[in-house]
Formats: C-alpha cells, sequence, structure tokens
C-alpha cells in the first residue's frame, strides 16, 4: 500500500463521517470518534508514505478496523510518491481536529512512528516557518 491507497481510504472514513452526521450532526459518538481518528492516520500515512518510504521506519495503524502496516527502510530506488499540497494540507487540518493524537518527530532507527505522530510534528514546523515568514 502505498500514498493512493492511503488517501482513499482516509477518503472512505470522510464519507463514514459524512453519513454518521446524518443522524448525529455533532459526531461526538464514539463511533464517529474512532473514525475521525483512523481518517487522520489513514490521511497521515499517505504523506508519511511520501516523505519517508524508504528511508525511515514507520506503521500506519487503524484502530477502527483493527488493520496496518509497518515500513521499514529499503534500498528501493523506485519508490518515490508524491502528495499533493491539497492532501498535505488536509492531512494537517485533519491531524489539528482530532484530540489525543501522539506528537513526535519522525526517526530513522528501529521504533516505528505513526503518521498522525509525524504529522503533528510537520503542523509545529509548518506553523514555526510561518512565524519566520511572518517577521521576516
Amino acid at each position: 500500500m502505498a500514498t493512493y491507497e492511503w488517501q482513499s481510504i482516509a477518503d472512505e472514513f470522510l464519507n463514514y463521517l459524512g453519513a454518521l452526521s446524518v443522524e448525529t450532526p455533532s459526531l461526538d459518538t464514539p463511533e464517529a470518534k474512532a473514525a475521525l481518528k483512523d481518517a487522520v492516520e489513514a490521511a497521515a500515512g499517505a504523506v508519511c508514505f511520501a516523505a519517508y518510504y524508504p528511508k525511515c521506519t514507520f506503521q500506519v495503524f487503524l484502530d477502527y478496523v483493527n488493520f496496518g502496516i509497518s515500513y521499514d527502510p529499503s534500498d528501493e530506488d523506485d519508490a518515490e510518491e508524491n502528495v499533493t499540497a491539497g492532501e498535505w494540507i488536509d492531512a494537517f487540518c485533519l491531524a489539528i481536529s482530532c484530540p489525543g493524537t501522539r506528537t513526535g518527530p519522525p526517526r530513522s532507527g528501529r521504533k516505528a512512528v505513526r503518521p498522525a505522530m509525524v504529522c503533528r510534528w510537520c503542523v509545529r514546523c509548518w506553523c514555526l516557518a510561518l512565524i519566520n515568514i511572518e517577521v521576516v
């Protein structure tokens, strides 16, 4: 699975949240919160795959459906993937809207990093970059 597949899964979770909102517009049910969390994880997984594979170890795990994949560094040269700016911003917005997402930068060591962790870290870097642009 690569960027396209993770992005498709994130889109499906967002569609599911839309369907859930018909009955519960506030989306404050445990089911909606679990679907949002996995939408974040899948969207951030697409960004991570494009940015870090095959250089870093990371994992994408969706708790709601009990499915995940671990990625390890490899010597593949043809594994280059891209995400659009819109997909990155969507992952960014999902990550900051989902409470309870862990934080931390990506690592190239043995411990796997979950995409939502990376996305939250990227959010901080992005905000710092904006501050620097505004100051200069």
